[in-house]
């Protein structure tokens, strides 16, 4: 346990340390740092717990009451196995049982994280709301990697990317954004060796990915229509 504690505070030092030197980290108020600083944070210490070198020690946690383990390895990405209960709009993560870090990493997902960091709220178990106007943008569908580069290097860092599906003629929307029928948000921080790089959350119950991509973006969303608009702050757009 010492080892993996040790590994995954290297890890964090290593991840903010690459986005520390990005053109966008610099442009970010002092809140907004510390609370990608602190998403890493919480991050580490749910993956301590779900790393499939602690299985022996998940294992044996066990809820006094029931016996029943209350958390367990699913697949080599870390993924949570939950427990789920009914919610008003069906079933939702049962929670109960979980520490706070993993409680957070199961609630949280890509639009509330990057809405979040633009009204600096705070990190807690479960995610805000997310006004519709978040999504507010031109979205144009691209079908090639260096087209969004360039849209997102026109825009400047730091820079919000909001991921749109297409919907096909007379589909219907379902959607609860505000009319647009979302696919991803991620944060594009600046270039790293001819790269752009970012921060955003994969989805609920899967990890903040400190560094991530466009190409890893780009490629896991492909044939989408794209918008990109200056990340704000509470008083204000960065400039």
């Amino acid at each position: 346990m010492r080892q993996e504690l040790l590994s995954a505070q290297e890890k964090l030092k290593n991840d903010i340390a690459t986005l520390e030197k990005t053109e966008g980290w610099k442009k970010l108020s002092e809140r907004q740092r510390a609370i990608i600083k602190h998403s890493q944070y919480i991050q580490s210490r749910a993956a301590r717990k779900t790393d499939p070198e602690s299985a022996a020690t998940i294992a044996s946690e066990q809820n006094p009451r029931t016996g029943e383990e209350s958390v367990q390895i699913m697949n080599e990405k870390n993924r949570q196995q939950l427990r789920f209960k009914k919610g008003i709009y069906g079933d939702v993560p049962d929670t109960r049982q979980m520490r706070l870090s993993q409680s957070h990493i199961a609630q949280w997902y890509c639009f509330a994280t990057i809405a979040n960091l633009e009204g600096e709220g705070p990190l807690s178990v479960e995610p805000p709301n997310v006004p519709p106007s978040f999504f507010d943008g031109e979205y144009v569908v691209r079908s090639s990697l260096d087209d969004v580069r360039s849209q997102i290097i026109t825009t400047g860092f730091p820079c919000v990317v909001n991921i749109q599906h297409e919907r096909g003629p007379g589909s219907e929307d379902l959607s609860p954004y505000g009319g647009h029928d979302m696919a991803h948000s991620f944060l594009a921080l600046g270039l790293r060796g001819g790269e752009i790089i970012g921060w955003d959350k994969e989805n609920d119950q899967l990890p903040y990915r400190p560094s991530v991509t466009l190409s890893q973006v780009f490629k896991e969303y492909p044939e989408c229509s794209w918008a990109t608009r200056r990340l704000k702050a509470p008083l204000g757009n960065i400039s």
